[in-house]
């Protein structure tokens, strides 16, 4: 018997021994059921659901999906009384646009035909490693050991290109989810047995209720059978000032081997606006309560930590003293240890502020999870897929939330439609039943909710350099309430980076990084105190040694800077036109004083780069002149002290400014004679000239962006390096410049004979860059 013939006989065994009873102790509560089997239209009756889902031959003959027939449009469906009819019509989506989505390969599929609009589909497809509903490209499918392939239903707008109306069929169950068979777990696990291969099976979940026993069993799989990579960080110090008991509702400094959740969330109006924990006076000493009136999110995430059979949570609004200025930023500094140690994050992927709450905990419903039980077929939907239904959430979208989900090894987001866990190994889902043995491969990008480049000891300072750029770059395409926040937001990004025995510094955002430089050294006997357990049982035993033995042969400390100001805003897309915007609060030569995301060219000379000289003004108006590590250590232990404003000696470099529209965006090239044009990455709007601001305090832009159109004018740019990365330069007066963009790395032209043609013209000057 060939496998094929095998692969049928067992699903269709699965499927004749479907589960027909829906009855609310089954079922779980109320749920999206119709069971009026006698009341199909005659399109419905002519269905052979057994075997449609049992002909697998026929799917994979198909490549891997075939339309089962036409079923009209969504308004026919819902004025009909064919249950049937009524089930596919609640699996439908209305058009949308989701730009902050970046799971989707293919940008032209965001936009989708209008439901309302456009026939409808029905379509069986194979269903097997990528049971999420993932990308068409059978490559970035996740790996599911003993998952046999099988059959599902899915709703698809009916479009006239085959190849289109293929790729969007995926998009759209991506976006939907599918249509799978209930079978019963007696045949399941004598299938299992036999076969040693297992269907991937749904659970019916119920829109007010969480079953928090398999979320448990999650967190114990994990613990258990992840141990190298999933493994807590311990610390001999508890990072975490306060944790919340959410039997009692005091807050408690954190007892030793303490283990609690952490809640990540947003914020929202609600949050900022509803009062911080309750001083209660007891005899001589005082305690600290959570209020009575707390938001909705926080006394959920409160619930679960109970129903999950843990004692503590840690929420920043009540954990951190908010009007204690030094405990608010020694928390913030240990944002990174106090995510890595919680044993898993609680995160509130629902909602746009924390008044919503978690949905399924409390008073918060989840969207009903549509079923329909016909000729003996119990239907259900797979539901959104996770990712996808995550990514796009305001969760995703927020500044803070970032390193809340960087530093956990665990995560359970709570979502509209149910509940995923996440951690480094794997991920569940409340809809799939998977067998707890079964090990789900986290490695693909489109496999995992949130992805994030490891930080680690092992890395050398190249890999360091593309984490860190990594990182940023995810980051700085997030949102803040308040944009001063842009670096505390960050905080446990650097702080984990400064804490490796090879650390990566910050300069106002910049990242200063040296193989061989640690500032501990440059203190002498001060001792850096991370509080972290070591990993290694040696320490340095002399910390007063010379600088000049640490201090790299190629790699000098203005040639390291100069490279760090060379970050470029991702160009424009036509999707995403949004106007980039002035951080004034920061200086125009860092990345912070910027919205919108950003990102470093990894392959600069660095070891080239001698030829600028920087000079740091502090706020007395004296110079500190970076042209050594120790100077460099000295300036960035004292940066509240700093201006702002950077001298720079170097190269200024002639050239013209030329640009041209690509569809709705324009680019901009920089010209310069016996050179090759170069794309020119400026940091403000560049879709048209009818999107300027009008505004009078951005009149200075405005004109700006005029003088970039304008072809004639001569420019001067500050040239960064040998390669000659340049920098744009607006002239705010005085002999002041900010810093307005930069162009990609220029390639040297060489002439016939192989040497290189002589620079354009440019000369040696002096600025001042704020």
């Amino acid at each position: 018997m060939s496998d094929i013939t095998k692969a049928v006989d067992s699903i269709a065994t699965g499927v004749e021994d479907l589960l027909v009873s829906t009855s609310p102790s089954e079922a779980g509560g109320k749920t999206a059921t119709y069971e009026v089997p006698d009341n199909l239209c005659q399109r419905c009756q002519n269905l052979d659901i057994i075997g449609i889902l049992a002909d697998y031959r026929k799917a994979k003959d198909s490549f891997g999906e075939y339309i089962v027939t036409d079923l009209g449009s969504i308004e026919s469906m819902k004025r009909s009384n064919c249950p049937l009819c009524q089930f596919f019509s609640s699996m439908t989506l209305e058009k949308q646009t989701d730009d902050t989505c970046d799971c989707i390969l293919d940008q032209k599929l965001h936009t989708f035909p209008s439901f309302k609009t456009t026939s409808l589909q029905l379509r069986a497809m194979i269903v097997g490693h990528a049971y999420l509903g993932q990308e068409v490209d059978r490559g970035v499918r996740q790996k599911v050991s003993g998952l046999q392939n099988q059959v599902m239903l899915g709703l698809a707008p009916k479009i006239s290109s085959s190849k289109e109306s293929w790729t969007t069929a995926y998009h759209c169950w991506y976006r939907t989810g599918m249509i799978a068979a209930s079978i019963s777990s007696e045949n399941r696990s004598q299938s299992a047995g036999k076969k040693k291969r297992w269907n991937l099976q749904t659970r019916q979940l119920e829109a007010g209720k969480i079953s928090y026993e398999i979320l448990a069993a999650w967190l114990n799989v994990c613990k258990n059978e992840h141990e190298e990579e999933c493994a807590v960080n311990s610390f001999s110090k508890s990072p975490c000032a306060k944790v919340i008991n959410c039997k009692t509702g005091e807050i408690i400094r954190t007892p030793q081997n303490c283990e609690y959740l952490a809640l990540s969330y947003v914020w929202g109006r609600t949050q900022e606006l509803s009062p911080g924990p309750m001083k209660i006076s007891e005899g001589n000493s005082a305690i600290l309560m959570m209020p009575d009136s707390l938001p909705l999110t926080v006394s959920d995430g409160m619930k679960v930590v109970r129903r999950l059979g843990f004692q503590y949570l840690w929420v920043d609004k009540y954990c951190i003293d908010q009007e204690d200025e030094v405990e608010k930023m020694s928390q913030i500094l240990s944002m990174d240890q106090i995510y890595a140690q919680c044993t898993a994050v609680i995160v509130a992927a629902a909602g746009r502020d924390s008044s919503f709450g978690l949905p399924g905990v409390s008073t918060r419903p989840r969207i009903t999870q549509p079923t329909v039980t016909v000729k003996g077929v119990t239907l259900r939907s797979t539901l959104p897929n996770p990712v996808y239904n995550t990514r796009r959430s305001i969760w995703m979208t927020r500044g803070w939330t970032y390193q809340e989900a960087v530093f956990p090894k665990r995560r359970l987001y709570f979502t509209e439609h149910q509940v995923v866990f996440e951690c480094n190994e794997a991920l569940f889902t409340e809809v799939f039943d998977l067998p707890h043995d079964v090990k789900v491969q986290q490695y693909q990008h489109d496999d995992s909710i949130f992805i994030a480049t490891d930080i680690s000891e092992e890395d050398n300072p190249m890999i360091l350099r593309y984490t860190l750029s990594s990182h940023i770059e995810a980051f700085s395409s997030r949102n803040l309430t308040y944009e001063g926040d842009a670096l505390n937001a960050f905080q446990g990004i650097f702080q984990r980076l400064k804490r490796l025995k090879s650390p990566v510094h910050e300069f106002r955002g910049l990242p200063i990084q040296n193989s061989a430089l640690s500032l501990d050294r440059l203190r002498g006997k001060e001792k850096h105190n991370t509080g972290e357990e070591s990993d290694s049982e040696e320490e340095s035993d002399d910390e007063n040694e010379s600088m000049s033995d640490f201090n790299p042969q190629h790699l000098s400390a203005s040639g390291v800077l100069a490279s760090a100001l060379y970050w470029y805003h991702v160009p424009v897309s036509t999707i995403d036109m949004s106007t980039i915007k002035r951080r004034l609060i920061f200086p125009s030569w860092t990345w912070l004083g910027w919205t919108k995301q950003v990102t470093w060219s990894l392959d600069l000379p660095i070891d080239e780069i001698n030829d600028i000289e920087i000079d740091v003004e502090d706020k007395e108006g004296r110079l500190w002149p970076w042209d050594s590590w120790e100077n460099a250590g000295e300036i960035m232990r004292n940066q509240e002290s700093l201006s702002g404003r950077l001298r720079i000696r170097g190269w200024l470099v002639e050239a013209k400014i030329s640009s041209a529209m690509f569809g709705s965006c324009r680019k901009f090239f920089v010209s310069r004679k016996g050179q090759r044009d170069v794309e020119l990455y400026a940091s403000l709007e560049t879709a048209s000239a009818s999107s300027l601001p009008r505004d009078d305090k951005e009149k200075g832009v405005s004109d700006f962006y005029q003088q970039l159109l304008d072809e004639n004018i001569i420019w001067e740019l500050l040239s960064l390096g040998p390669s000659e990365p340049l920098m744009l330069l607006k002239d705010e007066g005085n002999d002041q410049f900010s810093r307005w963009g930069t162009t990609e790395k220029v390639l040297p032209v060489h002439d016939r004979s192989g040497r290189k043609k002589g620079r354009s013209h440019r000369r040696r000057g002096e600025l001042w860059l704020i």
